[in-house]
Order: C-alpha cells, then structure tokens, then sequence
C-alpha cells in the first residue's frame, strides 16, 4: 500500500511496555503498508532507532501530513486531578515558553499555530483525514482536564476505534452514546509472535526469589503507598537473607526511585546495553517470584509462562489481572502486612496459576489477532 501512516502514541522509548507496543505496533502496519510510508513519532529518536523497526522514526512535535493517523501504546487518554491543578497553577508565559521549547524550531511552532485553526487537524500537529485508535486504554478522568479534552477531540473524528479493556469499552459508551460501539480487544502483546524472539536462556542455580517491580507513581497517594510497601517488603527480605532485587522498566522516569533505593540490587531496562527480548529473558528467567506495580511488568512474563503478582496502583493493574484470569493474582492491599499475606497467598496458588496460563494466554491471542486482522482490513479502506 502506498498511503502514508502516521503512528502516534505513548512511545516512551525507553519504557519496556511502550517499547513493545510499538513494535508490535509497526509489525502489523508494515503487513500492509510500505516501510517507507510509515512514520513514527517519539521523543527521543536516537533511541528509538535501538529498536531497528525499519519504518521512518521522527520527533514527535514535528508537524505531518499524513493519509491516516494510528493511535497506539497503551492508554492514551486520561486526566489526573494532581497533573490538572499543577497545569492551571502554570502562567500562560511558561505555558507559552514551553510550548516553544517544546517544538524543536520557531518554522514547527509557527506550522503548529497555523495547524490549530484547522478542524482537520489532531492536537495542532497532524493534519490527516482518517484516524483510528488501536488497543488503546482509556481513563480515569478525575478532571475534564486535557486528557478528557482530547478524548473529545479523538472521538469527533476517529472512524476505527478499538479498546484494550471493559472498564474503557464502558466509558467510551457512556460519553459518547451516539458513537458506533468500539471494538473491545485485548492487549497488542499477547501475540508475541510480533515482538518477542529468543535471545538464549539466563536461567542460573542463584534464582532472585523474590524480584519487585516498582515505579514512580505521581499521581495518587493510594498508589505510592502500595509501591512503598513492595520496596520494604523487598528490603526486609534482603535483611534476613534472602536473595531479592528491584526492577525499573522506564530507567528515565523511574531515575529518583532507583536513586532512592539504590542499596538494593536493581535490573533496569535499558535499550542501551540489551534489547527487549534479552532483558525479559533475564527479568523471567532468574525470578523464581515475581511482583509488580507495572501492567506489562505482569502481561509480558505472564506471556511467557510465568505468574506474577499484580498491584493493584491503578485501575489498569485492576484490568490487567481481569484479563488474565485464573493465570494471576491481584493485590489491593494497602498495608504492608497484606501485601505479605497476599504474597503468601500468590506463592500458595503459584503451581494451580501457571497451570492456567496457556488457556488464558491463548484466549486473550485470539482477541489480538482478531483485533490486528480488523486494524489491517481499516487501513486497506482508507486507501481505496
């Protein structure tokens, strides 16, 4: 196909989940669409080159136009009251300094402002006349701040739109009734046959027993608290002994929490010095148990046989453990003594969960194939 796509989304890089969402993401496209035709936009472009996708890797603040534009990376549009009020304290000065700052040159700034004016255009950015979503996630909105604001503007103009999950399907219905449904789907990651190869097993004698992965968590006073239990639950461990370590799958973002803790031993996703797959193969392979606050710290392991405890920080972790079945365990504790209890608990039932999780795996693959077989069908109409 010789039209131009533009992907756009929550590409860290950088961040393990974004990372392989956006691969997954080009290898779908590029069934149907030229290499050469397709454009990606991140923040960081020499990093993103690590991940050798084969398609056009730009700045993400550069103006295009584009025959389609395809939104991807997880959840895409939300509004927390804590961004929201740091927003409306800003001047419109800074605002505007950072609106500069922020577009490489004054020629981007200026296309930008002219973009603005014109309906046609998403986020004064990308001028396009056919734009989809694909397996996105949606909500909270604890504010009709920006993220909901955009959601509109996504909505007025989007002609194929799938989700990755019930508690956004629901949402999605309900602000916008007079929509065509959705299509309800799963996460991209469960066909793994699109990002994953076998890099060789690090599987060793000195297994971490117990192996956390924690992040940064701005955002509600709820989550932080369940992250600071995992931390001391993992130093406790440590002191009496047992062989324990943290993980960071976004080492930018999660930069003062592993300066926090660094007395602890740490594995830190970095495109730097391995690519995904070797990373998850030591992240799986040398974990005998393995918890986490992050939804592709559960999703990716799961994905390839090994149960994990998710956190519940977020309606997402909540979401993650939903689609996952009888193949995991969620924990909502917000003491340290039920996280224990809910550990114990998670390693009690470990043998029963990895014997569920080929049926749960393969049900939701189904979902991802069946969702990219409708993303394929939607970019061979736009082009006709």
């Amino acid at each position: 196909m010789s039209i131009k796509v533009y992907i756009r989304g929550a590409y860290g890089p950088g961040n393990l989940g974004d990372d392989v969402l956006l691969v997954c993401m080009v290898n779908i496209i590029k069934e149907v669409v030229e290499p050469k035709n397709i454009y990606v936009g991140v923040e960081d472009v020499v990093l993103a080159e690590k991940l050798q996708l084969g398609v056009k890797v730009i700045h993400y603040k550069i103006p295009m136009q584009v025959d389609a534009v395809v939104y991807g990376g997880g959840g895409q549009f939300f509004s927390f009251k804590n961004s929201q009020k740091a927003y409306e304290k800003e001047s419109f000065f800074s605002r505007l300094s950072y609106f500069i700052s922020q577009n490489r040159n004054p020629y981007y700034a200026i296309k930008r402002l002219i973009y603005s004016k014109d309906k046609a255009v998403i986020e004064n950015l990308i001028k396009t006349k056919h734009v989809a979503s694909f397996s996105i996630g949606i909500g909270p909105f604890e504010s009709e701040g920006k993220g909901f604001q955009r959601l509109k503007k996504f909505s007025s103009i989007a002609d194929f739109v799938s989700l990755r999950d019930k508690k956004s399907h629901d949402l999605y219905k309900n602000f916008f009734p007079n929509k065509d449904l959705p299509l309800l789907t799963t996460d991209p990651s469960f066909n793994s046959n699109d990002w994953f190869t076998k890099e060789g097993s690090t599987i060793n004698e000195n297994l971490y027993e117990y192996t956390y992965i924690i992040r940064e968590w701005p955002y509600s006073e709820t989550g932080r608290l369940m992250i600071s239990n995992m931390i001391e639950s993992c130093r406790n461990k440590h002191k009496a002994g047992i062989r324990v370590r943290l993980v960071a799958l976004f080492k930018e973002y999660d930069k003062n929490i592993i300066q926090e803790n660094d007395d602890l031993e740490w594995l830190v996703y970095d495109l730097n010095k391995s690519s995904m797959s070797y990373f998850l193969g030591c992240l799986v392979d040398g974990s005998k148990y393995i918890i986490s606050a992050r939804a592709h710290g559960v999703w990716l392991p799961t994905i390839l046989g090994k149960p994990v405890l998710s956190i519940g920080i977020e309606n997402k972790l909540e979401q993650v453990a939903i689609s996952l079945g009888k193949g995991t365990c969620l924990s909502s504790s917000t003491t340290l003594a039920g996280l224990e209890i809910d550990i114990t608990k998670y390693i009690n039932e470990y043998d029963d969960l990895a014997n569920n999780i080929p049926n749960e795996v393969k049900g939701n693959r189904d979902t991802a194939i069946k969702a990219r077989e409708a993303l394929k069908d939607w970019l061979k109409h736009v082009e006709k």
